[in-house]
């Protein structure tokens, strides 16, 4: 079963980068992805102090499951609906609103939706032996594995820690806990907005210094419970928030594990910096699609004439 909610929390991610390039604009796409990321602290600043709630009513844990699951089932119907691959299709966009998305960028659509059968405009095989020998490819994720795990372990018993090393009872271990993905969700907005708008930087030097400032608060959020002991638990509540928003039960025995998720963290920054870039790799230059003669079912949009827009009527 953790499997399974494993492969689908993966598609959300994946499918991120893709909503962000077909939905937003170019001047926000740093907002827009930040914003869409956020789903993962709005779902446990929302789960954490509801199972904290039901753990000690009548209802018991299984209600915790059966309210998730409902909601998620609504929330996939909903999305199932109402979402379209891209806003060319999708029957709420308006002319206005297409042209302020598609501003700057250079794509193809099918008229009727489907995939183009011309095998002389197919899109190129995908360069698997280029992207599994690339070292920026291998760096990467190597990189935000250690920073992902280092943040995610503490996520996984951070409400642990707060229940039985600083003695937080159940429902302040569900509120406490909720409180740093508040955090994170806020700070996410405001980061995407400065990243759209700080420009006297490259984007390469952009990209690792946020990183790395988020990397230090994890970093430091770590090092300082190794110092706290139960009697400042409200300090270890605002240290367990700088971890989360920036991502035998004894005191001795947790500081290990803090120690080591820093260095897991500190590790992770350190190769994501060497090898991060934003510059398109050389084969995925090679895989373009290059040729530009369309069938009459297919257009390549850049900027759509009024004349040319879609109407209502035709989606």
């Amino acid at each position: 079963m953790r499997f399974l909610q494993g492969f689908a929390t993966s598609m959300c991610f994946t499918s991120m980068g893709s909503i962000t390039s077909q939905w937003s604009t170019m001047k926000e796409s740093g907002f827009f992805i930040a914003f869409l990321s956020t789903h993962f602290q709005f779902g446990n600043a929302f789960t954490m102090p509801i199972a904290g709630a039901l753990c000690e009513s009548r209802w018991g844990w299984p209600s915790l499951y059966y309210l998730q699951g409902t909601l998620t089932a609504i929330v996939s119907i909903a999305f199932y609906l109402f979402y379209r691959d891209d806003p060319y299709w999708h029957g709420f966009v308006s002319n206005n609103e297409l042209s302020k998305i598609e501003e700057g960028k250079v794509k193809i659509a099918s008229r009727d939706g489907n995939n183009t059968k011309n095998k002389k405009n197919a899109p190129k095989k995908v360069p698997y032996k280029a992207i599994f020998t690339d070292f920026v490819v291998w760096g990467t994720v190597m990189g935000i594995t250690f920073i992902r795990f280092g943040f995610l372990l503490f996520v996984q018993f951070g409400p642990f820690y707060l229940n039985k090393v600083m003695k937080f009872d159940i429902k302040s271990t569900g509120i406490g806990s909720a409180l740093p993905y508040v955090g994170s969700i806020v700070l996410k907005i405001i980061v995407g907005q400065l990243s759209d708008r700080i420009t006297c930087i490259p984007m390469k030097l952009n990209l690792k210094l946020f990183v790395t400032i988020a990397s230090l608060f994890l970093v430091l959020g770590n090092l300082s419970l190794v110092f706290l002991t139960a009697e400042y638990s409200f300090l270890a509540q605002i240290a367990f928030i700088i971890v989360i928003s920036f991502t035998d039960n004894t005191q001795a025995q947790w500081k290990v594990i803090f120690i080591g998720i820093s260095i897991i963290i500190f590790a992770g920054t350190i190769i994501f910096n060497i090898v991060a870039d934003v510059e398109p790799r050389k084969w995925v230059k090679n895989s373009s699609i290059k040729n530009t003669n369309l069938p009459n079912n297919e257009i390549s949009i850049i900027s759509l004439p009024d004349d040319e827009k879609k109407s209502k009527n035709d989606v």
